[in-house]
């Protein structure tokens, strides 16, 4: 790997490190957006007047200019995100930015710009992503900084509107693929609609608990493995189709926004197909894709968007996964080649390098070492693309060919239960 690859990541890095301070103290944004943006003014000011500083230089003015934007992001959607007469009303008009499940009683939503969690009430079954909900109750401010401003103690609730078309489609989509799922046996089937869209509501929470203790509950949240699976699937189908290279595109393009709204626009799935679309937009240009600088551009613009993510655990181990694919898997798999087959050793080094990476931010979470995970990861790297492959097909397929989805799924289900 060339250093020029490498370019971004301090921009990536400023960006992230001004979003999570700045979060849990908005009123400091302002201030700090315009002292960043005077940085960076004087970093291109250097960069054009001293020609031997100019490469240091402009890589200083991206950096300050990327957490400049994030502090601008804050200091513009912090007062409407937690207005504070928001606490003293009692009743409030939900938005639902998550998938509720009948018989759970906690969804995400807004109120307004305000993310919120509702907890204390079974929600209707109509309660569908997208749907807006007529809620009675209180709502308790949460530490600044997370992902929510407050929790949302309901104890009455009306659907008022239904969610848009698009929304409502995937809904229906995800559950039809729910009910497939359930024809089929044993663990297979409770994991396979969570390593085919991320749905792991059907989990039993004993096979939850060890896909925790063995380092395998990544397995079930989207990842950049299925946005690559959707992304390639289409492009080979418009490739077989003869379709010309920019259709080709465009087609794998279509199919990833409709993979988004279907698992759900989640922090680590943004920053996934966010990779994917500059792919996508570098093929189309006949630029060299370089993974590092795609993840890189990636983490600046799914922080600038939303800086509250940066403090998610979700999206800083997705991140490191990745960086630890495209830094480690490659040496590491080259290392193996002297004791062991080629095939073997990529199988190997991918998931060993995936899991190295998030290794430090693991141990924070829970300081036992999961030897054990390591080992399981390694034995169920190869079945996991198999499974979200097929089990991706059939959930397309259910809607107009049942009989041949329930087919695909029982390919999907012999790799869900390895």
């Amino acid at each position: 790997m060339r250093l020029t690859d490498l370019r971004l990541v301090p921009a990536a890095a400023a960006a992230w490190a001004a979003a999570w301070l700045l979060v849990g103290a908005p009123e400091a944004s302002p201030t700090t957006a315009i002292v960043l943006w005077m940085l960076a003014g004087v970093a291109i000011s250097v960069a054009i007047v001293l020609t031997p500083a100019r490469a240091g230089a402009a890589l200083l003015a991206v950096a300050f200019a990327a957490g400049g934007l994030v502090a601008t992001t804050v200091a513009a959607r912090a007062p409407e995100r937690s207005p504070p007469a928001l606490f003293e009303v009692r009743e409030f008009e939900v938005v639902l930015t998550g998938p509720a499940q009948v018989g759970v009683d906690r969804v995400r939503g807004t109120v307004g710009a305000a993310p919120v969690l509702v907890v204390g009430l079974e929600l209707e079954a109509d309660a569908s992503l997208g749907a807006t909900l007529r809620i009675r109750g209180h709502l308790e401010p949460v530490e600044a900084g997370g992902a929510i401003v407050g929790i949302l103690v309901a104890n009455r609730a009306e659907t008022i509107r239904p969610p848009p078309v698009v929304l409502g489609w995937a809904d229906d989509l995800r559950s039809g693929f729910r009910d497939l799922a359930d024809q089929l046996p044993g663990d297979g089937g409770d994991l396979l609609t969570g390593l085919a869209i991320g749905d792991d509501a059907g989990v039993p929470a004993p096979l939850a608990d060890a896909m925790t203790a063995t380092s395998l509950s990544h397995l079930t949240a989207v990842s950049g493995a299925n946005c690559a699976v959707v992304v390639g699937a289409a492009f080979l189908v418009a490739a077989a189709l003869g379709l010309p290279k920019r259709a080709r595109l465009v087609a794998a393009g279509v199919m990833l926004v409709a993979f988004v709204v279907l698992v759900t626009p989640q922090p680590s799935v943004v920053r996934a197909a966010v990779m994917a679309a500059l792919a996508l937009v570098a093929l189309a240009v006949d630029r060299p894709v370089r993974g590092v600088s795609l993840l890189s551009v990636a983490v600046i613009v799914v922080i600038a968007v939303d800086p509250w993510a940066a403090r998610e655990v979700g999206l800083v181990l997705s991140v490191l996964a990745t960086a630890g694919l495209l830094l480690v898997a490659g040496p590491l798999a080259t290392r193996l080649t002297a004791v062991m087959p080629r095939p073997v050793a990529f199988l190997v080094a991918i998931p060993a390098a995936a899991q190295l990476a998030c290794q430090p931010v693991i141990v924070l979470i829970d300081p036992a070492l999961p030897i054990a995970g390591i080992v399981a990861n390694l034995l169920a790297g190869p079945a996991a693309p198999i499974a979200t492959g097929f089990g991706l097909i059939a959930c397309l397929l259910q809607p107009i060919a049942p009989t041949l989805a329930l087919g695909v799924a029982w390919i999907a289900w012999v790799a869900s239960s390895w």
